[in-house]
This record gives C-alpha cells, structure tokens and sequence, in this order.
C-alpha cells in the first residue's frame, strides 16, 4: 500500500496493476516453501495466498505446485500442507466463478491457429494432447488433427490416455529407493540405532513397533521426492572471460562466422552463426601431421567451398613453455599473396581450433588456394603442433562473410 500510495507521476510500482507482478513473485515462491508448524502461521500465509490469488493475473501458474502440495499433504498425512493447498485451489476456483474464466470469453490470436475462444476445456484438451503426445505417435488419431480443432473438440480417447499417464508417473514417484543400509540420518542418528532400549538393554516391543512405522514414514517421504537432502549440482566455472573478447569480436567483424561459448546448464550453450563452414565434416585432428618453428613454416592447398573468403580455422597445439609469441596465415593465389591474418596463441598448453580472420576474399568459390603458416618468436625452440588425420592432411576448415 505505501509503493502504491507514492507521489509519482509515472507507472513504475506505483500502480496496483504494475505491483500484481511482484505480488505473483511471492506467491511462487510462498507456493514451494516449507510451511511453518503453528497453525495459526499457516492460516495467514493462506490468508494473504488468497488475497494474492485475488490480485495477480499470474497466480494460475502456481497451480501444479498447490495440486502437488496437495497429494503430498494427503499422502504423508499432513493437514497443514493438505489445507494450506486446499485453501489456495478455493481461492482460484472463486476467482474463475466469479470472473467467467478470467476474461476468457474473448478471442486471442495464437500463431498457426488463429483467432481461437480460450475456454476450460481449450486448456484441458490442450494439456490431455500433450500428455498424450508422451506415449503415443503424432499420426494416430488421439492426436492427430488441426490445431483448432483440438482447442475446441471432445476428446474422450486423450482425457484416458493422459488420465493413464498421469497416474504411471504418479505411481513411480511412489515407489522407495532402493536401500542404502541401516543409516538413515533423517529420521535418526546415523549409522545408529534409532529404537529405545529399557534399562536393562532389551528392546521394547513397542518401540520396535514405533520405529518400523518411523522407518515405512521415511521411505514414503523419500519416494515423493520431498526429501530435505535434496541438492542442485552447482554451476561449474566455464571461463567467461577468455570467450569474451571472442563474441565481440564476432558480433562486431562477424568473424569467426560460427562460435560456441560454453554456459551453464550445458546443454544450452550461447551460439552465434553468421554462416557455414566449409567443409561440414573437416579431417578430424587424430594425430600431430607438422610442427611449425620460426624456421618451417605449414603449408597446404584448399578449395574454397564459397564466396567472399573470410576465416580458415586450424586444430593447433601449443606448450605452455615454447608458445610462440604470435602465429601469421598468409592466403597464396598461386604466389601472389591476397590476405593475411596474425594471431597470439590463446590458452598455452592447450589444443583446439584457431580462428584466423581477415577482409573478406570476393569471387573465391572454386578457387585453389593456399595456405602458409608461420611461427614468430625470439625463440628458436618455439613451436606449435598441428593436427590432422592418419593421412597427414591438416584439420582445415573455412568460412566466408554473409
């Protein structure tokens, strides 16, 4: 109320409708936090959930998380967490009810189906063909069909087949771990014994009894997945700072025409095409084919595979003591010279592709080319390996400019 009540003349945070999105930032994270044990705490976190649910056009996407909370509370046998979900569920349904859908009696546009009427049951038809998706094949006739048409048809066969999906990944959340031993650290001492003993050291039967059901608790918990000991892998250090210079660099020359820069998570790393490189498959760099010296330099012959010639990328190798100073690639056309490129050896004591660049090269596909590298360097044991394959042709591939 105090951010809505500010004296400022522009729509920041002071506006109700502008505060409803940090509003839903609360209530998603309300929506997986552990509840506290008092009651009468549960009830006003589920008091200000609702006036949230009631305020934010965002809160249906908490939705799974309350459903989740939900059978969780049913299961385990706990009424805070059961409540707390029930309560939350109520709120949305009212706010359905009383709005008519929340505004779905309109049209919206969605691309590759057009003008569509947003219902109940589009939703329900449109998450059953996902679900369905899962486990059967995009021609059968569940799923098959014009998009509208799945938005707004009756489909009894996937409302089944989801319903079927559904309760088999339920089912194997439900399943136990397989035992780790004796030790179970979340229920007793570890690597102890968790049953009383009477005095005279012989174990009660009810207290066996009680740590049997203790144990058979621990194992539901477990399988449900809500186990406190629950740990995300952390975020591993790619280097940010040696690929930085590499993307300005490309972003602003667009060269090398394609870069790929590691990022967490791994199999989302940051990609940037400004074209092909030719060849697609280039001689993969199993063995050491040259060693280059400021006193021998590499030379070999290409084909341009297009135009306006801009990069040739080489698999090469350095030692971290006998790095040369810099590395020049010089483009022969028969024995006029045409481009040149220098390049510092970058990670010494490393292997892998290295990008030279240099103005683009027009009317080049087609053309017979060569290329020469030199080493330059005070030292004289200064050298860099390069890789190619058991024939002793280089790892060479090349770009050209868009």
């Amino acid at each position: 109320m105090a951010v809505v009540c500010l004296p400022f003349d522009r729509g920041v945070l002071s506006t109700p409708t502008n505060l409803g999105w940090f509003l839903a930032i609360w209530l998603s994270l309300v929506s997986v936090m552990r509840l506290p044990r008092e009651p009468w705490r549960v009830a006003v976190l589920a008091a200000a959930g609702s006036c949230v649910v009631f305020s934010t056009p965002l809160a249906p996407i908490n939705l799974p998380l309350w459903l989740l909370r939900g059978v969780r509370g049913s299961v385990r046998g706990d009424r805070r967490e059961l409540s707390f979900a029930l309560v939350l569920i109520a709120a949305l349904a009212g706010v359905v009810l009383f709005t008519h859908g929340m505004g779905s009696t309109a049209s919206v546009t969605i691309l590759g189906m057009g003008a569509v009427r947003i219902t109940f049951r589009s939703w329900a038809n449109l998450a059953s063909f996902r679900l369905a998706t899962l486990v059967l094949p995009s021609t059968t006739p569940v799923v098959a069909g014009q998009p509208q048409m799945i938005l707004t048809a009756h489909l009894p066969l996937a409302y089944l087949v989801a319903s079927l999906v559904t309760v088999g990944l339920r089912a194997s959340l439900a399943q136990p771990p397989p035992s780790t031993g004796d030790c179970r650290p979340l229920f007793g001492v570890p690597g102890g014994d968790a049953r009383p003993r009477t005095r005279r050291g012989s174990r009660r039967p009810a207290a066996r009894t009680r740590a049997k059901r203790i144990d058979a608790r621990g194992d539901r918990a477990s399988g449900a997945g809500w186990s406190p000991s629950f740990v995300s892998p952390p975020f591993q250090d790619l280097h940010w700072a040696r690929y930085a210079p590499s993307i300005e660099r490309t972003l602003r020359d667009r060269c090398p025409v394609q870069l790929t820069v590691p990022m967490n998570p791994p199999f989302a790393p940051l990609r940037i095409a400004w074209g092909a490189l030719h060849p697609e498959k280039p001689v993969p760099p199993e063995r050491i084919v040259r060693t280059v010296t400021p006193e021998a330099p590499f030379e070999q012959s290409f084909t341009s595979g297009c135009d306006r010639l801009t990069e040739v990328d080489l698999y090469l190798g350095t030692l971290t003591s006998s790095a040369p100073q810099a590395l020049a690639l010089t483009i022969l056309d028969g024995t006029a010279s045409i481009a040149s490129a220098t390049l510092a050896p970058t990670d010494p004591g490393t292997s892998g592709w290295q990008s030279f660049c240099f103005p683009p090269i027009d009317e080049a596909a087609g053309r017979r080319l060569t290329l020469v590298l030199h080493a330059t360097s005070a030292d004289r044991n200064a050298r860099v390996v390069v890789f190619g394959g058991r024939s002793g042709e280089a790892s060479l591939r090349h770009g050209c400019a868009a």
